[in-house]
């Protein structure tokens, strides 16, 4: 079409036209892309929760919107704070929760929200060059298909957080009728990673499923599991022996009081004198 539009204005205006003329035309009349900055992208809710010192693993939140009439594609995250950043999903196969690498980016469709939340897809940081901590912003640049490269800030919440700082915390007495949503977390030491979820039963007890996970995300198995679930503001924990539901997934029913912040304390046994501990804080509703 735009060549015989082309042969017909030359016909009527008398110019010449090479074939050089014809090929620029066509390339003017293919899609332009959408250039960094204007696609529209908007990202909200970013934020870490702190690291203990020496842990060299950290997971991150935020929710990003597409504004533009065409879909677009997350490509790449980084940061300077840490070695490298992957992106994550979090799947549950016979109530066990599995944490995977995504393959190809994260689409992101045209006027869609995708979210980026403890329990779902997140961003794993591996080799931290420093502790992440309470109060402080990790800076992170986000590379686009389309929208090219937006760097933003994820605020550090609390160890145990289960949102961004800003989000109101639920607090003894102020829980509503609604049932409590599970709570899940990461822990991450120098040997291992532990894909936490805490999930009330009764006003009494919760039920704690606990994933481990080497440091280069492949499924870890152990002799034996002890949990200990204690209010932060008492001493250390009464630990229970969990029950293995797989290779590399235990659970155990543990007792609790009314809803606060907690201790989780986990001690893997992987034979011998070899033992290895992680604790940090929670928060149970």
């Amino acid at each position: 079409m735009i060549v015989a539009l082309l042969f017909a204005l030359k016909k009527a205006i008398g110019c010449r036209c090479n074939m050089a003329v014809v090929l620029t035309l066509g390339v003017l009349a293919a899609p332009v892309p959408i250039a960094a900055g204007e696609s529209s992208i908007e990202i909200d809710q970013a934020w870490v929760r702190a690291t203990p010192k020496g842990a060299n693993i950290a997971a991150g939140y935020f929710t990003v919107t597409n504004r533009s009439s065409a879909p677009d594609r997350i490509v790449s995250v980084a940061t300077a704070l840490a070695g490298r950043v992957e992106m994550h999903s979090m799947m549950e196969t016979n109530g066990i929760m599995q944490m995977r690498p995504m393959e190809g980016g994260l689409p992101i469709p045209a006027g869609g929200t995708v979210s980026f939340s403890p329990g779902g897809n997140h961003l794993m940081f591996f080799g931290l060059s420093e502790p992440f901590a309470e109060g402080a912003q990790v800076p992170l640049t986000i590379s686009f298909e389309k929208a090219g490269r937006i760097d933003v800030a994820l605020n550090v919440a609390a160890a145990g957080a289960s949102g961004p700082p800003e989000k109101a915390q639920t607090r003894p007495g102020s829980r509503s009728s609604k049932q409590a949503e599970p709570f899940f977390t990461h822990f991450c030491g120098a040997r291992l990673m532990a894909n936490v979820t805490i999930a009330r039963v009764d006003p009494h007890s919760a039920e704690v499923r606990v994933q481990l996970e080497d440091t280069q995300e492949n499924p870890l198995s152990a002799r034996s599991v002890s949990i200990g679930l204690s209010d932060i503001a008492q001493g250390g924990p009464a630990r229970v022996g969990a029950a293995p539901i797989a290779a590399d997934t235990w659970r155990a029913l543990v007792d609790v009081s009314a809803p606060s912040n907690q201790t989780l304390t986990l001690v893997v046994e992987f034979g011998g004198n070899d033992t290895v501990e992680l604790a940090g804080p929670v928060i149970l509703e």
